[in-house]
């Protein structure tokens, strides 16, 4: 397995390095996203941390599961039997401690426990309070845990569901993997705990070991005469907390966990203890994740052993399936993401424009707020004025175009609209494809990055878009946003407005011009020396070549500018639209006088750049014969020039 693994990332790097490029720094990331699918094969990988442990997550046996998106999905194997659990079980008291250097010692049981952290700020509030007074506070604590592992589905009793078994009949490999996952959960171990913490307080900082062990006997005796016990119950300042982790709140068992005696310990800890018994609570301390290629049902209705071509072999299609089936979920995953934030400012920004104009100065409140002075702060205004992200219209672009482009909400959704008709259609659309005489065998028979429609792999992370002049994904919501959009989303959507106002009226600023658009560089005043620079819509049949003379320099003007007369002096062109004809044609153009004199300029075009920086720029003469420009559908000739001595 491990062999095959690395001969198919070995050649998976080598086939694409032409297209990583400049993205070489990728590779890693591809090795880290591949890396686990070995381990896969067989046996279960099984999960230990955040990803399973997160109490917003829900692990059920049975439910789908993918390890490269941490995502859970349905429940899709149904099962009447699980095996036997097994069972650790831990009992202790501490006493909390000084070390020498007057910090608390909690010991390394009390550390491990889920209780550590409200343990941890008991102690450090006391300590707090303590330093302030003539008094010190004394901690006991009781810990009881149980461990429980070995919670299996009993896979003679499982089988997929019926919905799931008919996508995998009708060959809708894709469907399942999107409904069910890559994986399923096989195996969930769960721990419960409760921790109790006795606190009593005494004159004095010195610690009374001596009275300290008293109280501990007293308590773990369990003998309701006993003298200490009695003596604790009387002290003043005496405090009891219990904290449950994990366990079954069970209605029609007898108890609770409130002690409003001392003397009551013994039934609260009978109590806890029956509350873990369970099988089917408790935190979720690690699961074991299955693929589908080891299901037998699974192999026997999508034929993994029995396509038509012995070429690849069963393992390297199973390799493929769980390859392409995390895939199908990575990009499920992150469009149904970025179609939530779209969501959310949708939402958000249709509650802000439902408030009357008088809430327009009410400060928002800042869900995510800590400190409140170190805080982003902003009005009702505000927030209307960056959900709607108004655009400038451009000259370049139709009404229509300008209107579709004016608000955030659909430019977003546009972006989103572009992804899918031009990565994410058809790369599902070529996985679900026939290979080797069977429905979707290129799910089995090649690996995604093999797929031409598929082998961008920028278009796998997250918050990416689909940039159409490039052809490729690229980093961002979309060409013509900054990310800042979420964050504000984040903090303040969906808005709670306070009753502070802020004491000057926002309004919303300018429209900014479009960022996939250069904004055109100011045209030189009389006072200035310049070139006047004219294009005409070119009439000429046929056209012609650049630099090839050209009758239509006479007609309506299609754009001019006035360019200082200053060697490299640059020019930044937006642009101009005329019944269809768009001029120039690369969004971002950049002019660069290179030489000039009265009559005539050797300029630079620097295509899909605003910044004159692209590495082969085209050089042109502009003087005052017409010609066809860089573009042949345009002419240029050079207008008056002005000179200042």
């Amino acid at each position: 397995i491990i062999y095959l693994w690395l001969f198919f990332l070995h050649n998976t790097l080598k086939n694409y390095q032409y297209h990583l490029g400049a993205m070489m720094h990728l590779n890693l990331d591809l090795i880290l996203a591949l890396s686990f699918l070995p381990r896969v094969f067989g046996a279960g990988n099984v999960i230990s941390d955040y990803r399973v442990q997160s109490k917003d997550s829900a692990p059920v046996l049975g439910r789908g599961y993918s390890i490269s998106t941490n995502s859970y999905h349905s429940q899709c194997i149904q099962y009447t039997d699980t095996t036997e659990p097994s069972y650790d079980y831990d009992f202790l008291f501490s006493q909390v401690t000084n070390n020498q250097q007057g910090e608390y010692d909690f010991g390394r049981e009390l550390i491990e426990s889920y209780g550590y952290t409200w343990l941890n700020s008991i102690v450090n509030s006391d300590q707090r309070h303590d330093s302030s007074v003539s008094v010190r506070s004394n901690h006991l604590v009781s810990l009881m845990s149980v461990d429980r592992y070995h919670a299996s589905i009993d896979e003679n009793s499982a089988t997929i569901v019926d919905d799931a078994l008919e996508m995998l009949t009708n060959s809708d490999l894709i469907g399942f993997f999107q409904v069910c996952g890559p994986g399923y959960i096989r195996t969930i171990r769960r721990t419960a705990e409760v921790t109790v913490v006795f606190t009593w307080t005494q004159v004095g900082q010195s610690y009374n070991a001596e009275y300290a062990e008293q109280v501990e006997n007293g308590i773990t005796s369990f003998n309701n005469e006993n003298d200490s016990l009695s003596k604790f119950s009387q002290l003043s300042n005496t405090n009891v907390r219990v904290k449950a982790f994990g366990i079954s709140l069970n209605s029609e068992d007898v108890g609770s966990l409130i002690l409003t005696n001392i003397k009551d310990f013994s039934k609260v800890l009978d109590y806890a203890f029956r509350s873990m018994q369970n099988v089917n609570v408790g935190i979720v301390r690690s699961v074991e994740v299955l693929s589908w290629t080891t299901n037998p049902t699974f192999q026997a209705n999508v034929e993994i052993d029995t396509v038509g071509s012995t070429n690849p072999s069963p393992m390297v299609r199973k390799y493929n399936l769980i390859a392409n089936s995390e895939h199908i979920v990575r990009l499920d995953q992150n469009l149904r993401a970025q179609f939530s934030d779209v969501t959310v400012i949708q939402q958000c920004l249709g509650t802000i424009l439902g408030l009357p104009p008088s809430y327009d100065n009410r400060y928002l409140t800042n869900h995510r707020c800590v400190l409140n002075e170190r805080c982003m702060t902003k009005t009702v205004s505000e927030l209307r004025c960056n959900l709607l992200g108004e655009l400038a219209p451009s000259l370049r672009l139709t009404p229509r175009e300008n209107a579709v482009d004016r608000y955030l909400y659909s430019r977003l959704f546009r972006s989103l609209s572009v992804f899918v008709s031009r990565y994410f259609g058809p790369c599902i659309q070529a996985l679900s494809a026939e290979a080797d005489g069977i429905p979707a065998g290129t799910m089995l028979v090649q690996h995604w990055t093999n797929v031409p429609e598929c082998r961008d792999i920028a278009c796998t992370f997250p918050n990416v878009h689909f940039n159409e002049e490039s052809n490729s994904c690229v980093s961002g919501i979309s060409d013509l946003e900054s990310d800042d959009v979420h964050g504000i989303t984040d903090q303040f959507c969906q808005p709670i407005y306070s009753n502070s106002n802020k004491p000057l009226s926002d309004e919303c600023p300018d429209p900014p011009h479009r960022s996939d658009i250069c904004e055109q560089t100011e045209d030189a005043t009389v006072g200035e020396s310049h070139h006047n620079v004219r294009y005409y819509e070119n009439m000429n049949v046929p056209l012609g070549a650049m630099g090839d003379e050209c009758n239509s320099c006479t007609d309506e003007i299609l754009l001019q500018y006035n360019i200082k007369s200053l060697q490299f002096e640059e020019f930044k062109i937006a642009g101009i639209q005329r019944d269809g004809l768009v001029f120039p044609h690369e969004k971002k153009t950049c002019v660069k006088i290179m030489t000039l004199i009265d009559e005539e300029l050797n300029v630079d075009i620097h295509r899909g750049t605003c910044d004159c920086d692209d590495p082969a720029p085209i050089r042109i003469a502009i003087d005052q014969t017409c010609r066809v420009s860089h573009d042949p559908n345009v002419c240029v000739i050079l207008g008056p020039t002005n000179v200042v001595e």
